[in-house]
């Protein structure tokens, strides 16, 4: 995964790469906490998707796009109470928190999942994202009304 950002604006935009196969990437971009714009790319051959992924990222360069570094991220994380460490029912609940978390951080461009624990009387999803309050936002709406919504807590575990 490649991402690159730009602030225009008030607006900070995003722009991701990522291979799907050999032959295959997608380009998406847009503003970050609101869903982007997918374009598939497809290549003859695995040089030629090199090659035009390689084009696409001098023209980010070219043009003021950047990467953020590591410790331009907080990491947050959700918290559930559970019994001990956990049912087998736990563990595939945090799984499917998990995906969720990917799916909306990553259309948001807020961030993306990085995990999770479980045991000790709680069962954590861990978050890397940009913007801690807008991640808190996205997530707790994208929680709401769900059958994952009975979480204890959002909190940054470290922030920038």
């Amino acid at each position: 995964m490649i991402r690159a950002y730009k602030e225009v604006n008030d607006d900070l935009l995003y722009f991701h790469i990522w291979e799907e196969d050999e032959t295959n990437a997608v380009f998406y971009q847009g503003a970050m906490g609101n869903v982007g714009e997918l374009e598939h790319v497809s290549a003859k051959t695995p040089d030629e998707l090199t090659d035009i992924i390689n084009k696409k990222i001098d023209e980010l360069n070219n043009t003021d796009w950047s990467g953020i570094d590591d410790d331009e991220y907080d990491v947050l994380i959700i918290e559930y109470k559970i019994e001990g460490d956990g049912t087998e029912k736990d563990h595939e609940k945090r799984q499917a928190v998990q995906e969720k978390m990917n799916e909306i951080l990553g259309l948001t461009g807020v961030g993306w999942c990085d995990g999770g624990s479980i045991g000790g009387g709680t069962m954590e999803i861990c978050c890397v994202v940009f913007d801690y309050q807008l991640a808190y936002d996205i997530i707790n709406e994208d929680l709401n009304e769900t059958e994952f919504e009975d979480f204890s807590r959002i909190y940054v575990e470290s922030e920038r």
